[in-house]
């Protein structure tokens, strides 16, 4: 199975920011525990979306709720990555990137 990983927030009710990304199963475990390990030790989480933009998420069901996990098959998998590539708009890997830091 693959999973897309779909983000959607808006920032100060200015700019929407989304996008998605293509994972595979353990991947998608991956990402969760990244955020279950962040969560553990922080109660917030401020994402980044530009040089002096931030939206602030005060814990992890807040944040949780700006994603949605949609699991697909292999061969849509494959359909998705031939046309439109791995991951598009803003990533849910960047989403965490200075998470796992």
């Amino acid at each position: 199975m693959k999973y897309v990983i779909k983000y959607s927030d808006n920032w100060a009710d200015e700019m929407d920011v989304c996008g998605w990304g293509l994972f595979s199963e353990e991947e998608k475990d991956n990402f969760l525990k990244v955020i279950d390990n962040y969560f553990e030790d922080a109660c917030e989480y401020f994402l980044y979306v530009g040089t002096n933009q931030e939206i602030e998420y005060e814990n992890k069901e807040d944040f949780m709720n700006s994603f949605e996990i949609v699991e697909i098959s292999d061969e849509e998998g494959k359909t998705i990555k031939k046309i439109f590539g791995h991951s598009y708009g803003f990533s849910p890997l960047d989403a965490i990137m200075y998470m796992e830091e």
